[in-house]
């Protein structure tokens, strides 16, 4: 019985996070010049290499730090559009 509730006492915990979520970084020029401080920033994915084709929805992400125009966020756009 002990070896029991040890095991569950060390077992790893459930990940909290979406299994659909990913990292992204990116760069961002504000005026020319790499962006520095607080922005609002949308994602969305497209099936076209230009504008249009939107799958899924819009992600907003509020603030992004951003330093020398580089920054990283966590974007779930949900199962099903990859």
């Amino acid at each position: 019985m002990w070896l029991l509730v040890l095991g569950l006492a060390t077992a790893p915990a459930s990940r909290s996070e979406s299994a659909t979520a990913f990292t992204y970084q990116g760069r961002l020029v504000d005026g020319g010049q790499p962006a520095n401080g607080a922005y609002d920033l949308q994602f969305a994915l497209s099936s076209e290499p230009a504008e249009g084709g939107y799958l899924g929805s819009t992600l907003s992400i509020a603030p992004v730090l951003i330093s020398n125009g580089l920054f990283m966020v966590t974007l779930d756009f949900g199962g099903g559009l990859f």
